[in-house]
């Protein structure tokens, strides 16, 4: 028997075309199923190197989740008893690091000494901090960054013990942090502060994340009620029962890595649907090859061998190419995984950690077996464990392999779905790529366009105190700026609109109110120049701020559209006055809304108030040009330079050109989608033009029959055309009851566009039904080509 069998072993492990395609394709499939997992593992799961993670919390403010907590809010959780561990962060402070050509800028955090602690981790190299370094005098130690460790030293060690200049200030670098540790968000440098109001501005604005840890055997919602009742509130004379729901706990690990689950989501189910349609592709080729040879395994079973036998003669060569292209698709998946680290936003959680691992290689091996399963073993089982007795009588001939046989319409069905997934795939890009197209289309409240953006670091050379000198600085490097030829008008602020600075958030309140609420959280803008006219912001009543608001003049503010309509009343906002962070203003004007931190984000209640009048560092120049705002960046730099010689520009270009990338997360997204719809369109094609080849060949001598009658060619190509219509418009209609039902899954990535679009879902089926109509008139036109007599000859 072994000799009978042996030569049928042989045979499918002969390395030909259809192999090589096959392994190159479906590794292709895995490969990026692998990375995209790697991805979104690194994201979701492997960005909370924290001991017990379930376990922290950060504490927010019941009315406003998300924005930090004063010092006088930071020392009552402190001394409310509740917590195993209560540490504190500052970050998202821009900071220049080094000197000279060796500047660079960074993200700084100021944190308690005990975060690491809280956190339940330690530096890879080096030490924490200690008590007595976070007293003022003694607070020049530094914790830096893995990432940071490899850009700024190249990995070197030694490290430790260095000094390192921070904003013109020496500290000594007393440890590295590991690769996985990011808190908070992606901080680049690690100073300490031992108590939130020693670094308290004077105006009492809110700037601390607290994260606790819940003691052993402690619930969230018991710490929440135990916060709640012994929180006393000692500002205002207000009673203890106001501070009940003040604040909440919200999970640090959802926090870090819920914003991105849905996207993530989002992608592996793509990336899934594309190795479906693989698998399904090359599960239909080897089930027709498999099919064209019944008769031989008849006769191989009547002269002896069993069905595990043909079983393993069928199925080994489906195997071969699954192996092939399991170990394809991983070395695939390496490159991918480095093409993430380059081309994912910044800020994706656990984006240092993409590429190769233990849950990433176990999900390769799945990935593999389970492709083995759909596309060799079930094909060959489907054929051998079927009666082949009906082959070994001498009429039967391949068109018992029809597609049209009853017994044989698993190619179709695979064809169908191939379509149908497809559907779903296009669909859902469809509407993501409309979102980003409305998203950048929105309207921003302000004209980007001719605008030039620098973002600097001025290393305290203009850090504006309440002083003449400051004053006449700041008129001094605006006049220099509106000289440089083609510039029309400039502008600073502490923070620009898209530059990813942001302002400070504070609770307003009118002049003769008192209590926690007030008017609510605003955002603070300190401006100078000709702000709003470089930014064309439409100026709705009163009047923007002029040379008379500066030092020692009465203090004023602008509010913008959204806090007039908080405030209420039927005259208006100006000439009403403003308390903001204790300082009393003058309302002088109100602005339309400017969506100022995000595209995706509607505008929020803003307050502008003059830099002359207000204490803040310099972090944005804004400049209206006539032409090319890029063309002025040159001339601009050296303005700036010769004025301030100290100052560090990290970044400078047409606020248009920033705009459009603002939304890089949302452009990633769509990039990827855009690539496995692609993917997923070629690869259903192939499916149904497979399908079409093989019903074309299980009918070659019809058609010559046909032909010979004297049928047309046009009638054999309509024919196939509506053969291979018939197979989309079951998978068509397949997928778009799927696809809208699974629609609302991802409303909360969308913008502008509802989730059941009906344009949309039109527009997905078009593009489909136009290259399922191209591909069967091509297959079917190449059917109808063919020679009559020689056909029946062969016949």
């Amino acid at each position: 028997m072994k000799e009978k069998i042996t030569p049928a072993v042989r045979f499918p492990l002969r390395p030909g075309r259809f192999a090589v395609v096959a392994a190159a394709v479906l590794g292709l499939a895995i490969g990026a199923s692998i990375t995209i997992f790697s991805l979104a593992y690194a994201a979701i799961w492997g960005t909370a190197p924290y001991a017990k993670p379930s376990r922290l919390f950060l504490v927010e403010l019941s009315r406003s989740p998300g924005l930090p907590l004063s010092a006088s809010e930071v020392a009552r959780i402190r001394g409310a008893g509740v917590f195993a561990g209560v540490a504190y962060a500052r970050g998202g402070q821009a900071a220049t690091v080094g000197a000279g050509r060796w500047a660079r800028t960074c993200l700084t955090a100021r944190v308690s000494p005990n975060l690491l602690s809280v956190l339940g981790v330690r530096p890879l190299v080096g030490r924490t901090f200690t008590r007595r370094e976070a007293l003022s005098g003694e607070d020049h130690v530094a914790l830096i960054s893995y990432a940071f460790w490899r850009s700024a030293f190249g990995g070197r060690t030694g490290v430790v013990g260095q000094r390192i200049l921070v904003g013109g200030r020496s500290y000594d670098i007393v440890g590295i942090m590991g690769r996985r540790f990011q808190f908070p968000g992606h901080t680049d440098l690690w100073t300490p502060a031992a108590n939130p109001a020693y670094t308290a501005p004077k105006n009492g604005y809110p700037m601390w994340s607290v994260v606790v840890r819940l003691k052993p055997g402690m619930t969230a919602a018991v710490a929440d009620q135990l916060l709640s009742s012994r929180v006393v509130r000692v500002d205002g004379g207000k009673p203890a029962e106001e501070a009940a729901g003040r604040f909440r706990l919200a999970s640090l690990q959802e926090i870090i890595s819920g914003p991105v689950r849905t996207e993530m989501v989002l992608l592996l189910s793509a990336v899934g649907l594309v190795l479906i349609i693989a698998c399904a592709n090359i599960t239909g080729l080897l089930l027709s090859r498999n099919l064209g040879l019944r008769r031989e395994l008849a006769t191989r079973h009547a002269l002896g061998a069993s069905r595990w036998q043909l079983l393993r003669f069928l199925a080994r060569e489906g195997v071969a190419i699954c192996a092939a292209a399991g170990v394809l698709g991983y070395a695939l998946a390496n490159l991918g995984a480095e093409a993430m680290r380059r081309l994912a936003p910044p800020t994706t959680p656990g984006l240092a950690l993409v590429g190769a691992g233990g849950p990433v290689l176990a999900f390769a091996c799945g990935a593999t077996l389970l492709a083995t399963v759909a596309t060799a073993v079930l094909p060959a089982w489907r054929v051998a464990g079927g009666s082949l007795a009906p082959f070994l009588n001498e009429g039967a001939s391949v068109s018992k392999a029809a597609l049209g046989s009853p017994r044989n319409r698993g190619l179709d069905l695979l064809a169908a779905g191939q379509v149908a997934v497809a559907l779903i795939l296009v669909a859902g890009t469809v509407l993501m790529i409309r979102s980003v197209v409305d998203l950048l289309r929105v309207n921003l409240g302000f004209q980007p366009s001719h605008v030039l953006a620098v973002g600097v670091d001025v290393h305290g050379s203009l850090a504006m105190a309440l002083d003449r000198s400051s004053v006449v600085r700041l008129g001094n490097l605006l006049a220099r700026i509106e000289a440089v030829p083609d510039v029309r008008s400039a502008a600073v602020a502490n923070a620009g609109p898209m530059m990813g600075l942001g302002g400070i958030y504070a609770v307003v309140h009118r002049a003769a109110e008192r209590g926690p609420a007030g008017l609510g959280l605003t955002h603070d803008e300190v401006v100078g120049g000709s702000y709003f006219s470089v930014l064309r912001i439409p100026v709705l009543q009163g009047r923007v701020f002029g040379p008379s608001d500066s030092y020692g003049a009465q203090p004023v503010a602008i509010v913008n559209a959204s806090l007039a309509r908080r405030m209420g009343g039927s005259t208006g906002p100006v000439g009403q006055f403003l308390n903001v962070g204790g300082k009393v203003f003058k309302i002088v004007g109100e602005v339309g809304d400017a969506r100022d931190l995000s595209l995706e984000s509607r505008p929020i209640p803003m307050v502008y108030l003059p830099l002359g009048q207000w204490p803040a560092d310099l972090r944005t120049v804004l400049v209206r040009t006539s032409g090319n705002p890029a063309l002025a960046a040159g001339a601009l730099s050296r303005v700036i330079w010769n004025a301030l010689p100290k100052t560090k520009i990290y970044e400078i270009g047409p606020l248009q050109d920033m705009i459009e990338r603002s939304p890089l997360g949302a452009r990633f997204r769509v990039g990827l989608l855009s690539l496995f719809a692609l993917l997923a369109l070629v690869l259903s094609g192939a499916g149904l033009a497979s399908f079409l080849a093989n019903a074309i060949a299980a009918r070659k001598q019809e058609f010559g029959i046909r032909l010979a009658l004297g049928a047309q060619q046009g009638q054999i190509v309509g024919m196939m055309v509506g053969l291979g219509m018939r197979t989309f418009a079951i998978g068509a209609v397949a997928g778009l009851v799927i696809a809208w039902l699974l629609a609302g899954s991802i409303g909360s990535l969308l913008y502008g566009v509802e989730p059941h679009d009906p344009a949309t879902f039109a527009a997905a089926c078009g593009i489909l039904g136009a290259i399922s109509i191209s591909v069967c008139y091509i297959a079917a036109r190449h059917a109808s080509r063919c020679d009559p007599s020689s056909i029946l000859r062969a016949q």
